[in-house]
């Protein structure tokens, strides 16, 4: 259940999005810290807004709307990422971060740069691909739009996930924890220096449940196979389009 101020402000970002983009709207929805009741005092709202078009007036407004909401309800502001590489984001933006182009591939293998807070960094493209996938594959709260493209493109993310850490980790199989554990922490980075995910029991117990279901959906679909409790690759194929796109 989400605190009255959260639905207020979700009430809001919705009937913006909805009167800004109109029909373009595909879904607009507030992730992080508010969406797992982990905020604190100083926490901003991470929203992001998948629209089919939108132009540098939209744009403008989105940045405006966005702050006056965070000065109306006294919320902390983080512009460590330009708006501009955050609010909002084209259908062929999405496709490009689910790929994986968020991150570096090297010999057709994905590999997962580390995060350098440098302004150049920052204001990234591949930073930015790789916020919106983490936008897309941690627990979110749905604003408007359409939400059959919402569950859609968040069920395309989590089972593109999979198959992009097997490859980034160079592995052909995992258990559930195993698989959960390196999304929170690995070689000791964790947080915002990693995947995004807080090394945090809420966030470990979502992940379990959210990719427990996509394990076992890709089970049913034949791209993995389970054996003596680790889901192995069984459709090499599906799994090697990854590396070469």
């Amino acid at each position: 259940m989400i605190s009255k101020k959260l639905n207020s402000i979700k009430k809001e970002i919705g009937y913006f999005y909805k009167k800004e983009f109109g029909e373009d709207l595909l879904f607009v929805i507030v992730y992080g810290s508010w969406a797992f009741g982990l905020n604190s005092k100083d926490s901003d709202v991470d929203i992001v807004g998948v629209c089919l078009k939108c132009n540098q007036k939209q744009m403008k407004n989105t940045i405006s709307f966005v702050k006056d909401l965070h000065k109306r309800y006294k919320l902390g502001f983080d512009e460590e990422v330009p708006y501009e590489n955050k609010l909002l984001a084209t259908p062929d933006f999405v496709e490009k971060a689910i790929f994986g182009e968020g991150f570096d591939k090297s010999r057709n293998k994905i590999t997962i740069q580390p995060i350098v807070k440098t302004k150049e960094f920052l204001s990234s493209e591949k930073l930015a691909m790789r916020l919106l996938l983490n936008a897309l594959t941690t627990k979110s709260i749905f604003c408007g739009g359409n939400y059959k493209v919402y569950n859609e493109t968040k069920e395309k993310s989590l089972k593109n996930y999979v198959r992009i850490f097997y490859s980034a980790w160079n592995i052909d199989g995992a258990t559930l924890d195993y698989f959960v554990d390196n999304l929170i922490k690995r070689d000791g980075k964790t947080g915002q220096f990693y995947l995004g995910f807080d090394d945090n029991q809420k966030v470990k117990m979502y992940l379990m449940n959210t990719f427990k279901k996509t394990f076992n959906l890709l089970l049913k679909e034949g791209s993995l196979k389970k054996a003596n409790g680790r889901f192995l690759i069984n459709n090499k194929r599906w799994f090697s389009e990854i590396n070469s796109i």
